[in-house]
């Protein structure tokens, strides 16, 4: 059976867009309410946690621009793309083979690496698919703000008997001839996450590789072809483009450079200095780049478990500590409402006795948490869902 959406939408203020614990993907108002599933057949091995963690973490569906077409990254049914407007299923027999999907941002095309490892371009207004990159051990591919060029990652091969991993190379392909460029060697773990080896920033003018073969981060200008360094790799990227944020918890400004091509790193965040372990950071920037609420997290291979956990929110320009409030220790942002004037987390089942769910509270801070979905796992939050 064809996977589908469950029936036509009509307008509708949701903008949360989750999984759920019955296999189905679903939307709901942020305020809370009854949520409007949009899938007809439940995900595959939908009682298994490891697997439901893997695809929603490593394999999770993609909204378009205009939040009109969802693709399901090869799950629920091997369809390839949902129209959410008219509640049909398009692209069928793609299925398993459209991995690490990405909308151009006119939302009429889509790029996805297929099983044989080819890039390949989807156009919803016409025939087959074009795929004009080939190459062994594809590993992540997005498409530029400016629609014109995709970023591939390309992982090196192996060495037999070689335990360390992996270094590769990205590339610029051209959506229009298919003419693909080399830009910067990369390097990245086993288990690696679509987005965690390159992002675009949002003028499309410049692509950020994370991590370089030397173990900094570097940002490509497509003008000139020229590369800076970070000091350090890059964990993500702010949505206006002008800071990222790297592993260690410090923040740089893009255009903070030094004498020697080198950006600047500006400052620590709060709670972030003294981790004599590994430092792990739950983090989402507000939709304007303007704010990073974060939880970080020391491990240190203690077993024993925290009680605990800090939720801060930052000034991204200054630094600056806007408010802190105490977490349950498995309790993480993931989400702010469109506006910016509400905070999105998700519990995890050692935090709460009703285990996954997701809860609000004001960006401010001022109201206490509030429970949105009952056992379910945030995807993200779509503004043009809202009427």
């Amino acid at each position: 059976m064809p996977t589908a959406i469950q029936q036509p939408p009509t307008s509708s203020p949701a903008t949360l867009f989750y999984y759920s614990a019955d296999g189905h993907l679903y939307r709901a108002p942020i305020s809370g309410g009854s949520g409007e599933r949009l899938t007809l057949q439940p995900l595959a091995g939908a009682n298994d946690p490891d697997a439901i963690a893997g695809i929603v973490g490593y394999r999770p569906p993609r909204v378009s621009p205009d939040g009109r077409l969802l693709a399901l990254n090869g799950n629920w049914g091997g369809a390839a793309v949902l129209d959410l407007s008219i509640g049909e299923t398009i692209g069928s027999g793609r299925g398993q083979a459209m991995l690490a999907p990405s909308w151009s941002p006119d939302s009429r095309q889509l790029s996805y690496i297929t099983q044989d490892d080819r890039l390949c371009l989807y156009d919803l207004d016409a025939g087959p698919d074009d795929c004009p990159f080939q190459r062994e051990r594809l590993q992540d591919a997005q498409w530029s703000p400016l629609g014109s060029t995709v970023a591939v990652a390309v992982v090196d091969p192996i060495p037999e008997g070689d335990v360390k991993c992996c270094n590769g190379e990205v590339w610029l392909v051209d959506a229009f001839t298919g003419e693909a460029t080399p830009i910067g060697a990369y390097a990245t773990g086993f288990e690696s996450v679509p987005g965690e080896t390159i992002a675009w920033l949002a003028d499309g003018l410049s692509v950020v590789i994370k991590k370089t073969a030397d173990g900094r981060g570097a940002l490509y200008t497509l003008a000139d072809g020229s590369l800076t360094y970070f000091d350090e790799p890059v964990l993500s990227v702010a949505p206006d483009g002008r800071a990222v944020l790297h592993p260690s918890g410090m923040i740089s400004f893009i255009n903070d450079v030094d004498d020697v091509n080198v950006v600047k790193a500006n400052f620590s965040l709060p709670d972030t200095e003294d981790c004599e372990g590994s430092l792990s950071l739950a983090y989402v920037w507000s939709p304007d780049g303007g704010q990073l609420a974060y939880a970080p997290a020391c491990l240190t291979g203690d077993d024993a478990p925290q009680a605990e956990r800090v939720l801060y929110v930052i000034e991204t320009a200054t630094g600056n500590l806007r408010w802190q409030q105490a977490l349950p220790a498995a309790m993480y942002p993931v989400g702010w409402s469109p506006e910016g004037d509400q905070l999105l987390l998700q519990s995890s089942p050692g935090s709460m006795p009703d285990g996954w769910s997701i809860w609000r509270m004001t960006a401010g801070g001022e109201q206490p948490l509030e429970k949105v979905v009952d056992q379910a796992l945030f995807l993200e939050v779509v503004p043009q869902w809202r009427e």
